[in-house]
């Protein structure tokens, strides 16, 4: 047991990076500061992060997720699925979250990762970069 809570899955990045090619290596973060259910929990400083695999410009695995806050031990529940079960982070985004709730830190960490991907498509091309 710890305070604060930390749960893993997966892979770090440092890991995939090993595993996979290292540029197809991606990390997105979800801050619990900026969600509701965060914010009335008083932890200001927790966080999910998601590494992902770029396997192409509409796929990317999540091969690890990485949580530290309260709530940890409960989340780490549904990154197991994710990462055992090969779910993509275009999977996450397009999943309707409860409100009020820490698992929507899930998307956040998703939509975060996806933005920085070098092969994000971007109105239906595939942008190069961080155009």
């Amino acid at each position: 047991w710890t305070i604060p809570e930390i749960a893993s899955v997966g892979c770090s990045a440092s890991q995939a990076s090993l595993q996979f090619t290292h540029n197809s290596i991606l990390e997105g973060r979800g801050y619990f500061k900026d969600c509701a259910r965060g914010r009335l929990s008083g932890d200001m400083d927790g966080f999910l992060k998601v590494v992902l695999r770029a396997d192409s410009a509409n796929k990317h695995t999540i091969v690890g997720v990485h949580i530290l806050g309260d709530g940890a031990n409960e989340l780490i529940q549904l990154a197991s699925i994710l990462v055992h079960s090969g779910f993509t982070a275009e999977q996450v985004c397009k999943t309707p979250f409860a409100a009020v709730t820490l698992s929507g830190l899930f998307q956040s960490a998703c939509d975060d990762a996806l933005l920085k991907s070098p092969l994000r498509v971007n109105n239906g091309r595939i942008a190069h970069g961080n155009s």
